[in-house]
């Protein structure tokens, strides 16, 4: 995050000029595969308390 903060500022808060140089698109890439490891996290972390949650018996009262 702080790269974009530090490419928005340096480019005067213009976002259009960012994204046409190579700078701009290695942001863009990087933020992309930080999205989809957050992505991946969440999802094994959802499977895993399936996981947990199909080898638990119901309690019963």
């Amino acid at each position: 995050m702080t790269g974009i903060y530090n490419a928005m500022r340096n480019t005067a808060h213009r976002g259009a000029p960012l994204f046409s140089v190579l700078y701009g698109q290695m942001l863009t890439l990087k933020l992309a595969f930080v999205t989809l490891a957050v992505g991946a996290l969440a999802m094994v972390a959802v499977l895993m308390l399936a996981a947990v949650l199909g080898h638990t018996s119901p309690l019963s009262s």
